[in-house]
């Protein structure tokens, strides 16, 4: 005879399948905890890091030009500043909106 509703029982999950779920979870929570400190300076630092890099490519454009007298090495130089912006405004703004989320939820 089948039960009027299936959705309110639940099949019963055995001892193994919940200890591996907490396991997972607690997995899971230490793995964004050793990210976060990994993050963490990276993330604080991000312009100083942005101007580096800029400025090392901006000098590996001039050693292309200047040195190798290579026009196709300056140019693949010179597109990978915009790119470096973009990650770091990405970054940028992924960062505010962590810390408005946090203030949000705390």
């Amino acid at each position: 005879m089948e039960s009027d509703a299936p959705f309110i029982e639940s099949p019963r999950h055995g001892t193994a399948r919940s200890a591996l779920s907490v396991l997972a979870h607690g997995v899971c929570y230490v793995g964004l905890l050793v990210l976060s400190i990994v993050l963490y300076l990276p993330m604080r630092l991000i312009g100083l890091l942005a101007v580096t890099l800029v400025i090392a490519e901006s000098l590996m454009a001039f050693t292309y030009w200047h040195v190798r007298h290579n026009p196709m090495g300056t140019v693949a130089s010179l597109l990978t500043i915009p790119v470096i912006l973009f990650v770091t405004g990405a970054l940028v703004r992924f960062r505010a909106w962590l810390s408005e989320a946090r203030r949000r939820w705390s």
